[in-house]
């Protein structure tokens, strides 16, 4: 089963180059349904063999329909909240994309993302298109993900990729992380005009490796609670249990 769907994804790739208009734009609605659900616009840029996923937390609305009956918390946006972008190059294996460290940017590179695919018999009409469900397992998390055979693109939401058509809608088996396209349309993407490397500003030019990012970041909030205690308050840093989207990782296997 593995062998047929690497045949199959390469066979995908390879038909995908060949089309006469490779320059799509997928809006999503993103659901996330943690202490507080919430929604947020997103769209995936595809150009050829490259493309690059942008969210817009700046624009995050209460999600209504969420699962989570926790205490409502309230939280403040601001204004000055910039556009996340995760960037993926096929051809290069590479992938780029912005993370938070105390009061900086930084640009990351991970691992390039596998997805061991199962496809199944399932069929639905998602978006007016006639989806066929997928599934796989990830950095801990199962997804499902519904994929349209008829726009004949590898790509999907964030990380996902690697099925025999554009991915319509995929989620978590908790379905805590929902990505569902609303709006698909052709033409070429403004954002493949300028440096990825540009459209935020970074504390560092040189990407970081994600794995010396999450040691940096775990550090930077234990220095946090240090200072604070040096103020006379009793501080302790105490690592919750993962809720991200990615929840463990390979190289702690």
């Amino acid at each position: 089963m593995r062998l047929h769907l690497i045949i199959l994804y390469q066979f995908c790739i390879n038909c995908f180059a060949q089309l006469p208009n490779s320059d799509i734009q997928v809006s999503y609605q993103l659901y996330i349904d943690l202490d507080w659900p919430i929604t947020y616009p997103a769209t995936l840029h595809i150009n050829n063999d490259i493309t690059i996923f942008q969210t817009k937390p700046n624009l995050k609305e209460e999600w209504k329909g969420g699962k989570i009956k926790s205490k409502k918390v309230e939280y403040i946006l601001s204004k000055n909240i910039e556009d996340d972008y995760l960037k993926m190059n096929y051809k290069e294996m590479e992938i780029l994309f912005y993370d938070q460290l105390p009061k900086v940017t930084i640009l990351v590179t991970d691992n390039f993302p596998e997805f061991d695919w199962v496809i199944t018999k399932e069929i639905i009409e998602l978006a007016g298109y006639r989806c066929t469900k997928a599934i796989a397992t990830y950095r801990g998390r199962q997804w499902i993900a519904w994929f349209a055979p008829d726009i004949a693109v590898p790509y999907g939401p964030w990380k996902l990729h690697g099925l025999p058509g554009l991915i319509i809608e995929a989620y978590d088996s908790d379905k805590l992380y929902t990505f569902t396209a609303t709006k698909i349309q052709y033409g070429k993407s403004a954002i493949f005009n300028r440096d990825f490397k540009t459209l935020r500003t970074t504390y560092n030019d040189k990407p970081m490796e994600y794995k010396q990012f999450l040691l940096d970041r775990t550090e930077a909030f234990q220095n946090i609670a240090q200072y604070m205690s040096r103020d006379g308050v009793e501080t302790k840093f105490l690592e919750a249990p993962r809720s991200d989207v990615e929840l463990r990782y390979e190289w702690e296997e």
